[in-house]
C-alpha cells in the first residue's frame, strides 16, 4: 500500500498508524521506493513526481495502544489541508485518488472520499 500511494502525484506525505505493541515499524529500506529526483543522480526520476516535484515524505505515528480509533489521533503534525485516509487493504487507483482530490478542491469546506466498506442486502432475492 505504502509503494502505490508513494507513486500518485497528488500525495505529499504517508503517516502509516503504527498499533503493534509487539513490532517496531519497518525502515524505510523496507519499501520499494524510488528515491527523490533532487539527488541530481537520475532526471527520468523528476517525471514520477510531476506535481510536487519531490517524493512523499514517509512516517509512522506510534502508538502505544492498539486500537483501531488511533487513526483519528494523529500525533504528527499534518502540512496540508486534505487528508486523505485509507486502510492498509484497500487500494484506490491514483488517478481516483487525483479526481477525488480535485472534487474536494472545488469545495474544500466538504468532506469528499470513498465507502468502499458500504453495501446494501437485497432480501428480495
Amino acid at each position: 500500500t505504502v509503494e502505490h500511494y508513494h507513486t500518485c502525484p497528488h500525495v505529499h506525505e504517508i503517516q502509516v498508524v503504527w498499533s503493534d505493541l509487539a513490532n517496531e515499524p519497518p525502515d524505510r529500506s523496507y519499501f520499494k521506493l524510488p528515491t527523490s529526483p533532487t539527488n541530481g543522480k537520475d532526471t527520468a526520476l523528476a517525471n514520477k513526481f510531476p506535481v510536487l516535484g519531490i517524493e512523499p515524505a514517509l512516517h509512522f505515528e506510534i502508538h502505544s495502544v492498539d486500537s483501531l480509533n488511533n487513526r483519528f489521533r494523529p500525533i504528527l503534525p499534518i502540512e496540508t489541508e486534505a487528508v486523505f485516509s485509507v486502510d492498509d487493504d484497500l487500494y484506490i487507483p491514483c488517478s481516483q485518488l487525483d479526481f477525488t482530490h480535485s472534487v474536494w478542491r472545488s469545495a474544500p469546506q466538504a468532506m469528499v472520499g470513498f465507502f468502499p466498506r458500504m453495501h446494501g442486502f437485497d432480501n428480495r432475492q
